[in-house]
């Protein structure tokens, strides 16, 4: 159980990543990795959130991590709820709950927190740890980075492209100016130095037995937000639709129709604007032209998701070069290298296996000549 992992995406490249022991922080993990200037520039925004409640006249610790925070007050447990992350937080006179969750489609994520047991009033404050750019430190402020609204507040990462986090509550909230480094310690041997964040500001707010509070991270601006609906319009497991080829039940297919909505994201390239690829493998933030069609077998084809197959290898085919399919495409707007011969040998049995599932002639008959070409290059 401790060494369990999770994983949330929007489908456009951004993605939150973590452990069920949040106690043990390992690099790889970050709550927030967004892509600053869509569909370039993917980077870790957030490494975590503190969060700490007033309890006998003290603010303490959700979470303990390293050296830097006092004794453990509450104990955790973790679970997956439809595919959603949700933690559990106990003391003798407290049981908060927190759930994450991410909207497809939306530069967004969502921390939900709700109080299941209490004995009085929660005074819960949250504070994240940002992970701030080299070009932050290069910016020329005049004005302060951070700017405080209503209920929210905003924190400028650079001037170059006047990139902002937007940190919004759906409940009345005080934002509390912190302007505080605290050090981040991880638990992989061998790793002795620790992370620097920084927090420019905390949500401070106060909740009751059963109120839900939500807070709103995202790099656009909003005023308000309505969390349960979106929860309702999320895949979630259980919920998916069904599927006809393959005799999985209706849990197993959820689950890896749930999990191709992590991997699969539509993405500008050098050469389209709009292209469905598959970002095989996370924390990395570049697509791999072989990781791509090792993964879309068992990722689409064998759920029966033929549309986004066929696309995925629509935008490899778009990608060819000289007769031979890209390996490594940046996140810059740059092309991709052409360095792995056995690409080509990929395509074609993923395209086997595409022909075999879903008898498209359609499909076989636009490819067949870029098939022809690929071989002949093999041969060559």
């Amino acid at each position: 159980m401790k060494n369990r992992e999770w994983l949330l995406t929007n489908g456009l490249g951004s993605y939150s990543i973590g452990a069920a022991d949040e106690s043990k922080c390992q690099r790889e993990h970050a709550l927030f990795t967004d892509v600053l200037r869509p569909p370039l520039r993917r980077e870790t925004c957030i490494r975590r959130l503190h969060g700490t409640v007033f309890v006998d006249e003290l603010w303490r610790p959700l979470v303990t991590t390293g050296k830097g925070d006092s004794g453990r007050h509450f104990s955790s447990c973790f679970k997956l709820a439809n595919g959603l992350p949700v933690y559990e937080y106990s003391s003798a006179r407290l049981v908060l709950q927190k759930r994450l969750f991410m909207e497809p489609g939306v530069h967004a994520l969502y921390v939900q927190y709700r109080v299941l047991q209490a004995e009085e009033k929660c005074r819960l404050r949250i504070q994240p740890l940002l992970m701030l750019p080299d070009s932050f430190f290069e910016s020329d402020f005049t004005d302060s980075p951070l700017q405080i609204g209503e209920n929210a507040f905003a924190f400028t990462f650079e001037l170059r492209d006047g990139r902002k986090l937007y940190f919004t509550a759906d409940v009345d909230v005080k934002i509390v100016i912190v302007n505080n480094w605290q050090a981040t310690h991880f638990s992989e041997t061998g790793q002795t130095a620790p992370e620097v964040n920084f927090t420019p500001a905390a949500l401070s707010l106060v909740l009751t037995k059963g109120q839900p509070a939500t807070v709103r991270i995202g790099l656009d601006e909003v005023n308000s937000f309505q969390p349960e609906k979106i929860l309702q319009k999320l895949p979630l497991i259980g919920k998916t639709p069904q599927r006809k080829i393959f005799d999985f039940s209706s849990e197993q297919r959820g689950q890896l129709l749930y999990k191709a909505d992590d991997f699969v994201i539509e993405r500008a390239t050098i050469n389209s604007l709009q292209n469905t690829t598959i970002l095989a493998g996370y924390p990395d933030s570049a697509d791999n032209g072989r990781s791509m069609l090792l993964a879309l077998p068992g990722l689409l084809i064998a759920a029966g998701d033929f549309e986004r197959a066929e696309k995925v290898m629509e935008m490899l085919k778009s990608s060819a070069y000289l007769n031979q399919l890209p390996l490594d495409f940046s996140e810059q707007p740059v092309p991709p290298t052409y360095t792995g011969a056995d690409v080509a040998l990929w395509y074609f049995i993923a395209a086997h296996e595409y022909w075999q599932a879903s008898h498209n002639r359609d499909f076989l008959e636009r490819t067949y000549s870029f098939l022809l070409q690929l071989l002949m290059e093999l041969i060559d």
